[in-house]
């Protein structure tokens, strides 16, 4: 994945008003690794009378949070903060009326690539030798999406662990530990390992907050979750794209980084365009725009 020169988060916004010429808004993003990802989404779902050549990462979610927060209520020229809805997506444990802060509409901007078409388009190029049927067989994306379905659980309850601020590991739990290798060595999803992990989030919730708030916790992030797909809640960057990559490389020999083959795979995803996200931003920049009217 192509990376740019470390800045600080006080020079990217000097780079961002050395370039104001070539953006009509400044958009703020977290990571240096992910941030072409995040560029395409943005570029899919902008109005269409904003135009934007680039967006300028600053370097990590808490630092696009903390600099939003320092935002001016006043501007002389509209500013997005994009960032990973992360487990707030279903746990609704921050307080998110920042209008110049655009979360994510999924739990991070890994989620937005995970698309069968764009996966088999994928590996259509490294194996021009292969016909299309074939890549669809071998790949079984419905079992993939099933393996992923495993995590559904452990990730609303990680959900009401973050809501009820219990000091616990969560997402960034090694994959590793939820699964067992395959004969070929790939890592598959365990369910034994993950209802393990399940039973030690909610013990560590009760521990910390109390049966009561516990119950309470969970129910209203199973409620949340019931509106969406559980592709969009179990984490991309820990769980999806890992796993997605693990199988490539076990059933089609593809090489290389993930982190390459992420950036290939959003070369082929035909539609990024989420009426969620697009009306997200398009509100963000109207109240912007009429505040500093």
């Amino acid at each position: 994945m192509v990376a740019i020169p470390k800045y600080t988060s006080r020079a990217m916004y000097g780079l961002a008003a050395l370039k104001s010429g070539r953006n009509d808004i400044d958009i703020y993003v977290e990571d240096t690794k992910t941030w072409r990802l995040v560029e395409m989404l943005v570029f899919s779902n902008l109005p269409p009378s904003i135009k934007i050549r680039e967006v300028f990462p600053l370097g990590g979610r808490d630092k696009v949070i903390q600099a939003s927060k320092q935002a001016p209520v006043n501007l002389n020229r509209v500013e997005l903060y994009i960032v990973d809805s992360d487990l707030e997506l279903i746990g609704k444990c921050r307080d998110s009326t920042n209008r110049h802060t655009v979360p994510l509409s999924r739990y991070c901007v890994e989620n937005y690539f995970l698309c069968q078409r764009a996966i088999e388009l994928t590996l259509v190029h490294d194996k021009p030798e292969w016909r299309s049927a074939e890549i669809k067989s071998r790949l079984d994306y419905e079992s993939f999406k099933r393996e992923l379905r495993l995590f559904s659980k452990l990730y609303m309850l990680y959900a009401a662990a973050s809501r009820l601020n219990v000091r616990e590991q969560l997402s960034a739990y090694a994959l590793s530990r939820l699964c067992i290798k395959s004969t070929s060595g790939r890592l598959v999803g365990s369910p034994k390992l993950i209802a393990g992990r399940c039973k030690q989030v909610i013990r560590a919730m009760k521990d910390a907050a109390g049966r009561d708030k516990c119950i309470d916790a969970i129910n209203t992030v199973r409620r949340n979750a019931m509106r969406m797909h559980y592709m969009d809640y179990v984490s991309g960057k820990y769980v999806s794209i890992p796993l997605l990559f693990g199988l490539v490389k076990d059933v089609f020999d593809v090489g290389g980084r993930r982190e390459v083959f992420l950036m290939r795979l959003s070369a082929n995803v035909e539609n990024l365009r989420c009426d969620v996200l697009r009306r997200r931003i398009a509100n963000s920049i109207r109240y912007q725009s009429a505040s500093a009217a």
